[in-house]
């Protein structure tokens, strides 16, 4: 792009040391089904770039929602401006040679694989349960294009795409379930599977049973999981560490060894192939076996710790692109047949840190919350919120899921890809 190639120019002519430019278009659709027909689709279009400037040990970074302006005399200006009055960073690290790189993935043809599944889904609506009263559910699907250049030589094009679903079942106003899915495109989610799981799961829990509060064995599901390890993800971030914002902080293990978790770019369904310094992502193993083996690291964190960098830029700090618990041993059903007194949480929202060093922390359950005795879903129950340490939990993991779900939804920013986790003495109460 000839704009961004002179701002490169006229930045090197200012006495910028490094410079990288990042323009981002995302083409969004959303599907949404209310009641079981009422139907709607949106389209709109997002551009904005994004600017890293670095001078005399000073770096700045911005970003405009905006397309990238033809006179690109204007963001080296307002570079120069900003790095004016910037203090030297401690933490300033020249950025890295890097190659050209121009890939474009088949995107989506959005409306028609949508214009499909809606059949799909409405076909699987027809024939609901006469105990469900009503479903919702929403389709969100992006085309991503990003244009990366740096001062050291990186060319990047690249484009990918990215969906996912939330589908919630009604028996009344207070007895509701909800399940999600991730993938790279409509015509691979599989509403089929998920409404039939969480229209079996709703049965039971029309049995409505009081609460109690103390300490229970619980399963948590993969939106659970998945919600929680998205803090775990945060706290991997080498710059969360550095400034003493992370329970992980001088830790070696830190759950049970059941628990194996990665970091997983290139590959990943709609992840992309280099970061924003333009270093390739990766699979990085973050926990194996319960012990933390690596964190996620930029160039500057990587120098600052010795390491390399793991492809997880941020200029400002490294951040997960997509995250993976390995699959243990145990079927769903060996899972539920074990607890004799517990719980299965389907989902959660409101997750608070009362401290992010030590990792305590309380999650709010949402929608029914399905009580098992004896092996068997007796019925479920509401308004519980689980007050727990972070570490503390993932080290009373007792057995792991042997199939994984792919799960994103707006209280799982970072896709996940987990399985049900059954976990011991699980801390439970109830408003006062």
């Amino acid at each position: 792009m000839r704009d961004m190639e002179r701002a490169l120019e006229l930045a090197q002519k200012a006495g910028f040391s490094d410079f990288a430019l990042k323009l981002v278009e995302v083409t969004n659709c959303l599907y949404t089904v209310a009641r079981d027909s009422a139907s709607s689709f949106k389209s709109w279009d997002d551009v904005w770039f994004a600017v890293y400037a670095a001078k005399d040990s000073k770096e700045v970074v911005f970003e405009h929602t905006k397309p990238f302006p033809s006179d690109p005399s204007q963001v080296v200006d307002e570079a120069q401006k900003r790095i004016e009055v910037a203090e030297p960073s401690p933490l300033y690290t020249p950025l890295e040679s890097s190659e050209v790189y121009e890939k474009q993935n088949k995107l989506l043809e959005i409306e028609n694989e949508i214009a499909e599944l809606s059949e799909r889904i409405h076909a699987k609506l027809s024939g609901k349960p006469e105990y469900v009263s009503y479903n919702t559910l929403s389709v969100w699907a992006q085309n991503i294009t990003v244009k990366l250049y740096t001062s050291a030589g990186a060319r990047i094009h690249e484009g990918y795409s990215r969906c996912w679903a939330t589908y919630r079942a009604f028996a009344d106003q207070d007895t509701t379930l909800q399940r999600c899915e991730y993938t790279d495109a409509p015509k691979k989610l599989k509403p089929e599977e998920s409404l039939r799981s969480v229209w079996e799961d709703l049965k039971p829990a029309l049995n409505r049973l009081k609460p109690e509060r103390g300490a229970k064995s619980a399963i948590l599901s993969p939106q659970v999981v998945g919600n929680l390890i998205n803090s775990v993800g945060s706290a991997s971030s080498a710059f969360s560490v550095l400034i003493g914002n992370s329970f992980l902080k001088d830790k070696n293990r830190v759950a049970s060894p059941l628990f194996t978790l990665l970091d997983v770019g290139e590959g990943f369904p709609g992840m992309p192939h280099y970061d924003d310094e333009g270093t390739k992502t990766q699979s990085t193993v973050i926990i194996q076996r319960g012990e933390l083996k690596n964190l996620l690291h930029n160039r500057k964190t990587a120098k600052k710790f010795g390491v390399k960098s793991t492809g997880n830029a941020g200029w400002i700090s490294p951040s997960p692109w997509a995250l993976v618990i390995e699959k243990g041993d145990a079927e769903y059903d060996e899972l539920v047949r074990s607890l004799k007194d517990g719980y299965i949480v389907t989902n959660n929202w409101y997750t608070r840190f009362q401290s992010f060093v030590t990792g305590d922390f309380s999650t709010i359950t949402r929608d029914v919350t399905l009580v098992v005795k004896n092996g068997e879903i007796v019925g479920s129950t509401k308004g519980l919120r689980i007050s727990e340490n972070i570490l503390d939990l993932l080290s009373r993991a007792q057995a792991v899921e042997k199939r994984t779900h792919l799960v994103k939804w707006w209280e799982v920013e970072t896709p996940v890809q987990a399985p049900h986790i059954m976990f011991e003495k699980v801390n439970f109460t109830l408003p006062e």
